[in-house]
């Protein structure tokens, strides 16, 4: 059985296996910027969770099967907009309604909150994402276009 578990800010540096797994994934769908990821310091990313889930304004969480971390989200607000900054599902249950559920969860805690916009940003390539975000009412309202240096 799967479980939904918020993080506590001192066990936030746990996540840094996933966060590698994550930018390893992107560098592999990412059409134009592969082995750009990630793209902050792992441990500089998760410093800044860290403050955010101490001003209060961002949320970890991990799902569980019991034994091991098998996935995490991120989510964050300010004012009116909430952002969702990472969904991550471990490679063997992709496909079997755990993103769901941590979303589903997601939208839930969000939905607490006196939100008029709720943005999230997928690398260009991960297509699989775009279409699990479209099924819940996400589409593009913004392009942002960047260049290595």
């Amino acid at each position: 059985m799967l479980t939904i578990e918020i993080l506590p800010m001192k066990k936030v540096g746990a996540l840094k296996p996933m966060l590698m797994e994550l930018a390893d994934h992107h560098n592999q769908v990412a059409v134009n910027f592969q082995g750009l990821y990630p793209l902050l310091n792992i441990d500089e990313k998760i410093q800044i969770l860290q403050q955010g889930i101490g001003a209060g304004n961002t949320v970890a969480a991990i799902l569980s099967d019991g034994s091991s971390w098998q996935g995490f989200c991120v989510f964050s607000h300010t004012g009116g907009c909430g952002s969702i900054d990472y969904l991550y599902i471990r490679q063997a249950l992709r496909g079997q309604g755990a993103g769901k559920l941590l979303m589903q969860w997601m939208l839930e805690q969000l939905g607490q909150l006196q939100l008029t916009l709720l943005e999230l940003k997928v690398v260009v390539g991960n297509e699989q994402a775009v279409r699990f975000y479209e099924q819940y009412g996400f589409a593009a309202r913004t392009v942002t276009l960047a260049k290595r240096i």
